[in-house]
């Protein structure tokens, strides 16, 4: 399948990667994911950089998981609405993941 280019950032923090994340065309505007990050300053960083990328004036989405509670301080940051909700569910019990880094899943649609 080909895909659209997209644009991709990265933080580096004393030598190591504090952060990274991806900004694609989608069919209506522009999708965020992955949004992988040590702290919320770092993710907001990044957001803002990744909103540029997309384009004065296109819409973009993301989807921020529940679960890390340190995204709420991105999403007041930038006035976001919410346009839908899923649910994750597991076979087998909950695979580890480190929830708090996660600021934007690499998106339903790439799986």
């Amino acid at each position: 399948m080909d895909r659209p280019p997209g644009h991709a950032l990265a933080c580096r923090r004393d030598g190591r990667l504090a952060g990274y994340g991806v900004v694609r065309p989608c069919r209506a505007g522009a999708k965020v994911g992955p949004l992988l990050a040590d702290d919320e300053e770092v993710a907001a960083a990044l957001l803002t950089g990744l909103m540029a990328a997309a384009g004065a004036g296109t819409e973009v989405f993301i989807d921020m998981p529940a679960a890390n509670p340190r995204a709420r301080y991105i999403r007041a940051g930038h006035e976001m609405t919410s346009t839908f909700e899923t649910a994750r569910m597991y076979l087998n019990g909950r695979p580890p993941e480190d929830l708090e880094r996660v600021f934007g899943v690499t998106t339903l649609e790439l799986g």
